[in-house]
């Protein structure tokens, strides 16, 4: 089975190389990517700042 995901016509093989993919996505997202709205840190540094501060 051949997935397209129509925002940038990505292809994948099957429905576990796409999952791969998204879960990277979305691990780059949380703990590398840097959000100018989160004062440039991460989500996941930004968890770990709120949670502490509680």
């Amino acid at each position: 089975m051949l997935v397209i995901l129509p925002t940038n016509n990505i292809s994948f093989i099957n429905h576990e190389s796409a999952v791969c993919e998204v879960e990277k996505y979305i691990a780059f997202y949380h703990y590398k990517r840097r959000h100018s709205a989160l004062g440039y840190m991460t989500p996941h540094q930004k968890y770990i700042e709120m949670k502490n501060a509680a």
